[in-house]
């Protein structure tokens, strides 16, 4: 029992130091509001994540359709069969 007690404070005596570390703030590059980098703010009214997200949805959907379409094209059809090859000889 007593060694759980004090791992148990240590523990706290460890959470304690980590929780009065001070914070680094850190800014945004450059880069990131550059308009010439292609940024364009767009005000919060304006934007609506619920039709990015349809979008979004939609083509994932259409690229697994496609994805699918292809692999039926490369599937055997249920009468096919499958001979096996002759080894050529060396000789």
């Amino acid at each position: 029992m007593p060694a759980k007690r004090a791992a148990r404070a240590a523990a706290s005596r460890k959470s304690e130091e980590t929780r009065f570390v001070p914070m680094k703030r850190t800014e945004p590059s450059k880069h990131a509001t550059d308009q010439k980098a292609g940024f364009k703010y767009a005000n919060a009214v304006s934007t609506d994540i619920r039709k990015r997200f349809a979008v979004v949805r939609r083509q994932l959907t259409l690229a697994q359709r496609a994805a699918d379409d292809a692999q039926t094209q490369l599937d055997l059809g249920a009468g096919a069969q499958v001979l096996p090859f002759k080894a050529a000889s060396n000789a």
